[in-house]
Parts: C-alpha cells; sequence; structure tokens
C-alpha cells in the first residue's frame, strides 16, 4: 500500500514503521506508487501576491474523462509546518473559469498537507498553488493517485518505500522490457531508490482480468521473497535485498542503472 502526502525523505511515521520492521529482522517489501506523471515537486516561486509558477504559468493541467473522482495531496518541508500552501481545483472550457475544490489540512498525521477529494466531470481542469506573497524556499509537493498532470517531475517514490531498508518495488512491462508508465521514478539521490521492478498484470482471484500497479509488482516480488525466506529462514533483510537484486534480470547496462525517466528501459526485472 502507498501513502501518499508524505515526505519523499523517508521521514514519515509510516516509513519509520517500516524502518523499525526491518531492523526486527523483518522483510518489508513496499511498491513504489503510481506516480510517474502524476507528481510534480519544486521550490515554491510566488508571482502575483501569492499564486505559485510553475514551468509555463501558475496553472498545471489535467484532464478528466467520464465520470471521475480526483485525489490531489499538497505537501511541503516539515520544517515550515508554520507556514500556508492551499490547492486550487478550476475547471475551465479555455474561456470560463470555475473555482470546483480547494484543499483541506489533513490533520490524521503530523505532515504539513492538505488534499483534495472531488468528483470530476469529464472535462479541462487546472490546479493552482498559492501561499506567502514572498519566495520562502519551501519545496513543495503535488501528487494525485487518480490523474496525471501536465507539469511533473521525477521523484515520486511514495511511503512506505521512501523508508531506506524497505525492498521497494516498481512495476515492468514484460511485453515491452520497459517500466510501466505509471510506476514512480526516482531522482538518483542516495536518499530514495527504486530497488527492482517486477511485472504486474496477473490475474488474480479478485482481478481475472490482470492486477496492475505497483502495488501487484510488490506482491509478487513478496512471493519471491517468501519462497527464498523458506529455504533460508538466516536470511537477514540486507540478504534478501541482494539475492533479489543480484540474480533479477538486467535488461540494460550490467549493473546498477541510473534511474529511468519515464517510457525508458527498466533497470532490472524479476
Amino acid at each position: 500500500m502507498s501513502f501518499y502526502g508524505k515526505p519523499d525523505d523517508g521521514e514519515s511515521h509510516v516509513a519509520d514503521v517500516a524502518r523499525a520492521a526491518t531492523e526486527r529482522g523483518i522483510v518489508f517489501v513496499a511498491p513504489t506508487g503510481n506516480l510517474a506523471s502524476a507528481h510534480w515537486n519544486g521550490t515554491y516561486q510566488p508571482v502575483n501576491g501569492g499564486v505559485h509558477s510553475f514551468n509555463g504559468g501558475t496553472r498545471n493541467y489535467l484532464r478528466a474523462t467520464d465520470q471521475s473522482r480526483l485525489r490531489l495531496w499538497l505537501s511541503w518541508d516539515s520544517s515550515r509546518r508554520g507556514e500556508d500552501y492551499t490547492a486550487e481545483l478550476y475547471w475551465t472550457n479555455g474561456t470560463a473559469h470555475r473555482l470546483v475544490a480547494r484543499s483541506q489540512p489533513y490533520l490524521a498525521d503530523s505532515v504539513p498537507n492538505e488534499r483534495i477529494v472531488a468528483g470530476l466531470r469529464s472535462g479541462t481542469y487546472y490546479v493552482r498553488i498559492t501561499g506567502p506573497a514572498n519566495a520562502t524556499g519551501a519545496t513543495l509537493d503535488l501528487e494525485s493517485p487518480t490523474h496525471t498532470f501536465q507539469f511533473h517531475s521525477s521523484g515520486s517514490i511514495t511511503a512506505p518505500a521512501t523508508a531506506p531498508a524497505v525492498l521497494s518495488v516498481g512495476a515492468y512491462d514484460p511485453q515491452t522490457g520497459g517500466v510501466r508508465s505509471y510506476s514512480s521514478r526516482a531522482t538518483g539521490g542516495d536518499a530514495t531508490t527504486v530497488d527492482i521492478v517486477a511485472p504486474d498484470g496477473q490475474s488474480a482471484a479478485t482481478k481475472p482480468e490482470g492486477f496492475t500497479g505497483t502495488s501487484a509488482a510488490a506482491a509478487y516480488t513478496a512471493g519471491t521473497v517468501a519462497l527464498m525466506l523458506d529455504a533460508n529462514r538466516s536470511l537477514t533483510p540486507a540478504g534478501v535485498e541482494r539475492g533479489v537484486t543480484s540474480t533479477a534480470n538486467d535488461v540494460r547496462a550490467t549493473g546498477p542503472d541510473r534511474p529511468p525517466a519515464p517510457g525508458e528501459s527498466s533497470p532490472r526485472g524479476l
């Protein structure tokens, strides 16, 4: 399971739980999330008295088809919890604009974040982020597990896969030999990486048409881990990770790969 609206530095409560489990000898397998094109990260850059400017303006567009339900999270540095940032969702037809929803603080954890949950009709929408009138240096994360953004960036791994000792799993497409387009990517920093990619789309009892997503890939990997532990119960979490990554099929150059951009080939696949 992925938890949204959490820091990507492994400092959230759920990441702490995963870290504690591995310290007790438990192999913790976690999906990286499905945010490849549904995540934006950047420094707060206000214009017009407190409206954030993305790469191409103050609007980050998204599309809705048929009747859909949007879930969207906005989070920022824990050290700046005293600052206030808000995500606003607008509908537009190119001429008219209408405010649909404004994010509200999520009080179920200690992380500075807000979220929007809204039913959408088919059409074009955009997100604005408002905050202080002056640049604060805050790092903002905008993510949606249901819709993709016009402006998006790497570094989209979700908690608890952000915990350093967790075996983090992305989704791999054996048909194309590459990472699934929705599978979250890493930035290349030391804090958060994708350890392995595994196939999804397998038929399941409740999903005869195929269980897709990084959660399915993580389940596939967890089954492999269970077989390893059954064969050798003395394996530590670090030993399991070494065994999995060293025996996976390397579909690119030998050895660890740089984080792939959306659409590029997978580093290693089970």
